[in-house]
């Protein structure tokens, strides 16, 4: 691909190279980043001071420096920069530790490429082939012929020769919202519901942090999960990995997004922060509990959490094939579910906002969220004033979207069933209730879309529960004091307490808030719907037969009508009476229900709210 002809746009702004500094302070070695090269070596008026920033950018665990090795996954790291007028700059990084003959500890080098364009795969093949330049006099002229292209076009590459080298760069022939974004790590890091609930908060403008021992899956992480913001776009303090100079980002008054690693993590919690959701990628957990998505109705949440699932049953599957046979697996996974999800939620939430805009006074907010069913209406008054809403609705935009929803409606309906939606996962040890069984036994929960299971292991979750709570049996889920657990909480259900512990508190208090959560969610759903058919509880011959009992009271109740009839008939026929009722024509059912009536539904003939105290209360369901 050659280069345009005029004036192109630059492929990249600046290529530097940092290294850190080797100084001997008693005894132990020290390093501060520096610039040893940079491409072109001056930096323009707008840029001025920002070489050197970029430098703590591309060392921010330079604590960890010198060492033996660094992974080959670890060696390729992102950061973002973003400018006053909210434009965003991507930093690429190639990591490496110096060539040493000798076996001993060593310091690294980094290779950075700052461009505006987010394409990772195509830089990540560029900084590949300069670390492996064995003449340091071949990098200035590379550099200069690569200067001259812009970004190809999807499925494009670049392509020049140079001395006895020939290089050819390409760029994916995927181009969707989501394909310059790398989600391995977001997706093989936190479980779904995660997802999920940092979805909510990022729409809600709050403040997140994420904390992570491993800078490559940190930095991915908290990029993927700005991304799933499209097409809005996230307008505060975003900062994918903080350098330690500038942990008092954390407590800024105003809305933001950064990552901490782990070895900053001790510091950063003694400073005083406000109104803030850490998330700890390596361990998959979330604190404080509870937030935005209590506001936002559980049909538009599991809906998105369905799609999430799905994509990431997609992911492990595409791992799985690249375990097994690398060369034919395929090159990516299926994002699409992903996108669906996000596009559906985001029209429920957008549903006839056209209708509220007026050219001359723009947007009426206020009207749109009285518009809008109770429940949601909290939810969408955070949305709607937030920052990254105004300046996405514009005249031209939001006419462009809302003749989109008019011509093409985007529902997207999810194909898990709400009982097989998982919110949570994880180990967690349990009294025995048998006899038999007495003492604590380490099984695997998973908290359902109705139900909380328990599996004798992981690799159990294909053979079926050991053991089955429904949310509807639940009456009360709490932490209690136990004389030889720490972390323990109870289960408490009409007919059985369960005693639970954890290996941590934030897990304790994660299950205790979501169990809750989920049962409160599953009950409301049950008593706004008002047909709602109880389910009873059946023995094992009922079960295979579910309408028996329902039959066999039909057939004796249209018996004894029938046999009513015939007295009546005789009766009538002694005194002379010409009127003469035919019962040779009703039918005595064994087997099946007589027919509906067309204006009562199945639902209302059923549901009675005075049943006898055996049958399981409307408010159950199995």
């Amino acid at each position: 691909m050659e280069p345009k002809q005029g004036k192109p746009v630059r492929l990249f702004d600046y290529f530097i190279v940092v290294r850190l500094t080797q100084i001997t302070d008693q005894g132990e070695a020290l390093g501060t980043p520096y610039i040893s090269y940079s491409f072109p070596s001056k930096a323009n008026k707008k840029d001025k001071g920002l070489l050197q920033t970029i430098s703590n950018f591309c060392f921010p665990d330079r604590e960890l420096f010198p060492r033996f090795k660094i992974k080959k996954k670890d060696k390729v790291y992102t950061f973002v920069l973003t400018n006053a007028d909210g434009q965003k700059r991507f930093g690429y990084c190639w990591r490496e530790l110096e060539r040493n003959t000798k076996p001993a500890k060593r310091w690294p080098i980094c290779y950075c490429i700052l461009s505006f364009s987010p394409c990772f795969s195509l830089f990540q093949q560029i900084l590949r082939s300069v670390a492996q330049f064995k003449k340091t006099d071949i990098l200035p002229g590379f550099l200069k012929w690569l200067s001259k292209y812009e970004i190809p076009p999807p499925g494009k590459a670049i392509t020049f020769a140079m001395y006895d080298y020939s290089f050819q760069f390409k760029r994916d022939d995927t181009e969707s919202m989501f394909s310059a974004i790398n989600f391995e790590s977001l997706l093989n890091t936190l479980d779904p519901w995660t997802i999920v609930a940092l979805f909510t908060f990022l729409l809600a403008e709050r403040r997140v942090i994420f904390v992570s021992s491993n800078l490559r899956v940190l930095s991915n992480c908290v990029q993927a999960i700005v991304a799933l913001l499209h097409p809005f776009v996230w307008q505060h303090v975003f900062i994918p990995v903080l350098p330690p100079s500038m942990l008092s980002f954390v407590c800024a008054p105003v809305p933001f997004v950064v990552g901490v690693l782990d070895i900053h993590s001790a510091e950063m919690k003694e400073m005083p922060m406000e109104e803030v959701f850490i998330v700890d990628i390596d361990r998959n957990e979330m604190y404080p509990q509870g937030g935005d998505y209590e506001h936002i109705p559980a049909n538009l949440l599991d809906n998105l959490l369905g799609h999430v699932q799905v994509t990431v049953n997609s992911f492990r599957e595409y791992q799985k094939k690249r375990k097994e046979d690398a060369q034919n697996a395929p090159k990516s996974f299926d994002l699409r579910p992903l996108s669906q999800g996000l596009l559906t939620f985001y029209e429920e939430i957008l549903r006839g906002f056209i209708h509220f805009f007026d050219t001359e006074e723009g947007f009426n907010r206020e009207d749109f969220i009285e518009a809008s069913p109770p429940e949601i209406q909290r939810f969408k008054r955070l949305f709607v004033m937030s920052q990254m809403f105004e300046r996405f609705m514009e005249p031209d935009t939001a006419k462009i979207i809302g003749d989109k929803l008019k011509e093409k409606p985007l529902s997207c309906p999810c194909v898990i069933n709400e009982k097989e939606l998982i919110f949570k996962e994880g180990p967690l040890t349990k009294l025995g209730g048998k006899a038999k069984q007495k003492g604590w036994q380490a099984r695997w929960f998973v908290l359902y879309g109705t139900s909380v299971s328990y599996y004798k292991n992981k690799s159990g979750l294909s053979s079926g529960p050991v053991g089955e709570i429904l949310l509807s049996d639940i009456t009360r889920v709490r932490t209690v004091d136990h004389r030889e657990k720490q972390n323990c909480f109870e289960i408490t259900t009409s007919y059985r307490n369960f005693l639970v512990y954890s290996d941590s508190k934030a897990k304790m208090d994660s299950w205790v808030f979501m169990i809750n959560y989920r049962a409160l969610v599953l009950k409301k759903k049950i008593k706004e719907n008002a047909f709602h058919q109880p389910f009873r509880r059946l023995g094992a011959r009922q079960k295979s037969q579910p309408n028996l009992l329902s039959n066999q009271r039909q057939s004796v109740t249209l018996r004894s009508s029938q046999s009513l009839l015939l007295k009546v008939q005789q009766k009538l026929t002694r005194k002379g009476s010409r009127h003469e009722i035919n019962i040779s024509e009703t039918p005595v059912p064994t087997s099946s229900p007589p027919p509906q009536s067309s204006e009562t539904s199945t639902e209302e003939n059923d549901f009675d709210p005075f049943r006898r105290r055996n049958t399981i209360s409307p408010l159950s369901i199995s």
